[in-house]
């Protein structure tokens, strides 16, 4: 059975997936909003597998999902069955 894209959260809403997310604030909107979406791993096993340029995927930007990537990480259950802040290799702030 494949995955039901149209049960994305981010459908609807592509303005707060793209590369303008500027502040912190906007990126950690987009995040907690991926980490609650039902179609969060596969997203993100797109995203390891394609290299996106831009954007949120999955909950981590494309920066970070390039990290994961070098540190060996190649699928999203494992990745989202973690504390996402101890991967990408910073302390998660508070607030």
């Amino acid at each position: 059975m494949g995955t039901d894209w149209s049960q994305a959260k981010c459908i609807g809403n592509p303005e707060i997936w793209t590369d303008d997310l500027t502040s912190w604030k906007e990126r950690a909107r987009a995040k907690s909003i991926c980490r609650s979406c039902p179609v969060q791993v596969a997203c993100l096993e797109i995203a390891i597998k394609t290299y996106p340029s831009a954007g949120i995927w999955g909950g981590f930007t494309y920066k970070e999902i390039a990290n994961l990537r070098r540190n060996g990480f190649n699928t999203g259950q494992k990745i989202i069955e973690r504390e996402p802040a101890t991967i990408i290799g910073r302390p998660r702030k508070n607030g």
